[in-house]
């Protein structure tokens, strides 16, 4: 256990007068708890008893055999002839001489009997440094645990609100387009005769309009919990993506948020065959489309470029919106993550479902979405897909 008294003149002065307490002192000595050294004033190991001092080399200098007192020696001689105060130092790594750890020592210092010496006294500190280093481990991981439980919790908060925050915009974007849906026909059933083939027809349009926004909400929302249930269901098919490109400009030109933007096209130099899944093909060329209609301002442009690869082709959508940071590029791609401040745009409808849809399908076909802006610049949003 180490000596539990400080080691100083009156204490080694007390050891000479008392057998008793000498003969507990060589026990401790020769168990290995405690080591013996003293020093002359000069620096020079003069003496040393038990195996925590045998490193200690009588006629050697102190700092010569042991690398963990190098540069103390002047202060060890001074501790002798009272210039300096009793030195202590705790949990030192002793090494032996094939530099592998072999014990830890605890070391006082202080003024011997004898005129100019200094006594070192060492303490076996090995199992208190091991009791130390286990308790810090526990501690460290109890905070791990802990830090992992505030995770779990965070996360189940998180997908509580993200379920939450679902459930909301869900509701209102198939509430907002059955309503019109249910309201238009309850005019048709009721005034039957009463309306003008124009108010009939545009009923009719209307009912048309939010039927095939209801399906496509359906669809795209079936599609993505597919996707990340790592089960896309894909068909693939060899056919012309130029012609499926068209096809969707035509679609979203025909909307009404669409009415006044431009779409300008370069199609592949090359109209070849691709293979891949035809109707996933449309939707990541539909939502495109689309996103870059519903941000870009009135009587504006958008670009689209279809590019044949060797080892794929990359469809690219360029808008002139506002434009997304890259806080904001995360928040537009997770599910139903939409960006609250578009003041500079149409006001966007949605459910925050498409770029989410285009990047799930994108990576079930081996490829990936890749979305660039600076805020106030637009965005440009490119889909590469290989080869099969």
């Amino acid at each position: 256990m180490g000596l539990p008294l400080s080691i100083d003149e009156t204490f080694m002065s007390h050891i000479e007068t008392d057998p008793g307490l000498s003969n507990a002192i060589m026990s401790l000595i020769q168990s290995g708890e405690i080591g013996i050294v003293t020093v002359s004033q000069a620096g020079v190991v003069t003496q040393s008893a038990g195996v925590l001092a045998d490193w200690a080399v009588p006629g050697a200098m102190v700092e010569e055999n042991a690398p963990w007192l190098t540069g103390l020696g002047d202060r060890i001689a001074a501790i002798g002839t009272d210039a300096a105060p009793p030195l202590r130092l705790e949990h030192i790594a002793v090494l032996d001489d094939k530099g592998q750890h072999d014990r830890v020592v605890s070391l006082n210092a202080v003024t011997a009997t004898e005129a100019g010496a200094t006594l070192l006294v060492l303490r076996d500190a090995t199992q208190t440094a091991i009791l130390q280093r286990e308790v810090l481990q526990q501690r460290n991981a109890l905070a791990l645990a802990e830090a992992e439980v505030k995770a779990a919790q965070n996360a189940a908060e998180a997908a509580s609100r993200a379920k939450s925050d679902f459930l909301a915009k869900v509701n209102h974007e198939l509430r907002t387009p059955l309503h019109v849906v249910l309201g238009n026909a309850e005019l048709l059933a009721t005034t039957r005769g009463s309306l003008s083939a124009d108010e009939r027809e545009s009923l009719a349009d209307d009912l048309l309009s939010e039927g095939q926004y209801l399906l496509g909400l359906i669809d795209d929302l079936l599609d993505l919990s597919r996707a990340e249930a790592g089960a896309p269901l894909l068909e693939v098919d060899a056919f012309l993506v130029d012609d499926v490109v068209s096809e969707c400009i035509a679609a979203v030109s025909a909307h009404l948020y669409a009415e006044d933007i431009t779409f300008e096209y370069a199609p592949a130099a090359e109209n070849t065959e691709f293979v891949a899944d035809r109707r996933a093909i449309r939707q990541i060329a539909s939502n495109l489309l689309s996103n870059a209609a519903k941000f870009s301002p009135s009587a504006a442009t958008v670009r689209i470029q279809l590019t044949t690869l060797s080892d794929g082709l990359t469809l690219t959508v360029i808008d002139s919106g506002p434009g997304l940071t890259k806080q904001e590029i995360k928040q537009a791609l997770e599910p139903f993550g939409q960006v609250a401040n578009q003041s500079e745009s149409r006001a966007p409808r949605g459910a925050g479902v498409g770029l989410p849809l285009v990047k799930a399908l994108s990576e079930a076909h081996g490829g990936s979405l890749r979305l660039e802006s600076t805020k106030g610049n637009g965005l440009t949003a490119s889909v590469w897909l290989p080869r099969p």
